[in-house]
């Protein structure tokens, strides 16, 4: 690795990575969504659209046993989740996978499926972009990851992601058509006193009560409000 490559590196607590090369690459969604989901108990996790690996490197550190499987249709961001992956202390239970969820058809089922998905359902397409293809619905419509996640979920399998809120209602909506219950939710906000940014939602095949809670990302200072460093607090390693 050169001296150029080793400065692209993003480092957390137990793990760094390279995200250059990715569609889709590390930040503030993912960060949220690897370490709100509740993956530790999980033997087999399904992250889609992996980009550079981050969520489910985030999955791997937390769950000590489970395989977890990334898919991204998207070559160049699949090789670098490889390299990420083979750097990891965890590189012999995580596999990159390019494919779509679509056409994806693996042996077992997945106790419990992350996607920080695409997400601009009104977006205009650019034939060129493949980093826009990744943050839009080109590829992988709302409709169409509800679908085959339920055909990839075992019968208690799980669905967690993050999505703007505006798209939530949708989602959900697609999820009930399929057999899909909302079990968790917490609306994400920049600011207290800002209209929620974010809707982070786990959507389960069994009806139970919907634990419902809200978190806030910065004080009035600029500076993490408590409940994000909780939240993060075993990955960033400033905290």
């Amino acid at each position: 690795m050169n001296a150029n490559n080793f400065r692209k590196r993003f480092k957390f607590k137990q793990f760094e990575l390279a995200h250059h090369n990715s569609t889709i690459r590390v930040g503030t969604d993912g960060v949220l969504l690897g370490a709100w989901a509740d993956v530790h108990k999980n033997n087999r996790v399904l992250d889609v659209g992996t980009g550079c690996g981050l969520i489910a490197l985030m999955a791997a550190q937390r769950n000590s046993i489970g395989i977890i499987d990334a898919i991204d249709i998207d070559g160049a961001s699949i090789e670098e989740a490889k390299s990420n992956f083979d750097i990891s202390p965890w590189a012999t239970r995580l596999n990159a996978i390019q494919t779509s969820i679509q056409d994806f058809h693996p042996e077992k089922k997945y106790d419990h499926i992350l996607s920080n998905p695409p997400f601009f359902e009104h977006g205009t397409s650019s034939p060129i972009s493949q980093r826009h293809k990744a943050r839009h619905t080109v590829t992988l419509p709302t409709s169409d990851l509800v679908v085959h996640a339920s055909r990839l979920l075992t019968d208690n399998g799980m669905l967690s992601v993050i999505v703007p809120c505006d798209i939530e209602p949708l989602l959900v909506n697609n999820g009930e058509e399929n057999g899909f219950f909302l079990v968790r939710k917490t609306l994400f906000y920049s600011k207290q006193g800002n209209k929620p940014e974010r809707s982070l939602l786990c959507l389960g095949k069994t009806k139970n009560n919907m634990e419902s809670s809200s978190l806030v990302h910065y004080n009035d200072d600029g500076s993490w409000t408590e409940g994000y460093k909780v939240l993060t607090r075993d990955y960033h390693i400033k905290l």
